[in-house]
């Protein structure tokens, strides 16, 4: 594997880590919040934590795989 990261695990590690980011985000700022941004930028944060949420699921397949390996 080339780039920023050495393995799948890792690519999962991070993921998981924006998903958190994404989270409190939407905590502290989604239409729960007591001063909610605007709903097009909550929309679009929803959609990056779906995202993300989507990456890791693949992540974790791939090091599954490669612990088989």
């Amino acid at each position: 594997m080339t780039g920023a990261f050495a393995s799948y695990a890792s690519m999962s590690e991070e993921a998981g880590k924006y998903i958190r980011e994404l989270e409190t985000w939407m905590e502290d700022h989604g239409s729960a919040a007591k001063k909610p941004w605007p709903a097009h930028i909550i929309a679009s944060k929803a959609k990056r934590l779906e995202w993300a949420e989507k990456c890791r699921e693949i992540f974790e397949r791939g090091a599954r795989r490669d612990d088989a390996a």
